[in-house]
């Protein structure tokens, strides 16, 4: 491809998301990533809640729940020989009040090996 109306450099989260928003609304748009896949631990291993909101809005929600991931609503931490909450995240607003945590897209195992 020689020229595009719109091109996007970077197959990040933000180029991504911006690149399905205008190809949405009729762009045509090309997307440069200079990595031939997406096995590195840094992408997608933890999506916050307000990001979780922006994928239901997308219509893209329900997909990402079928994807494996551990769904976190509290943080503990040691104490004593027990765990104490320290966070929770039932507050929050918005409709999700978990952090999910799980393997990068395309990665072949859990991002953290003990979820």
């Amino acid at each position: 491809m020689e020229r595009t109306t719109c091109l996007v450099a970077g197959g990040g989260p933000a180029g991504i998301v911006f690149a399905l928003l205008a190809a949405r609304a009729g762009v045509d748009v090309t997307v440069l990533e200079k990595h031939a896949d997406f096995l590195r631990d840094f992408r997608g291993d933890t999506v916050h809640p307000t990001t979780l909101d922006l994928l239901d809005e997308l219509g893209l929600g329900e997909e990402f729940a079928k994807l494996p991931q551990r769904r976190v609503s509290a943080v503990q931490l040691p104490l004593r020989g027990s765990f104490a909450t320290v966070a929770t995240f039932e507050r929050l607003p918005g409709r999700h009040k978990i952090h999910c945590h799980g393997p990068a897209v395309g990665s072949a195992g859990p991002a953290h090996p003990r979820c």
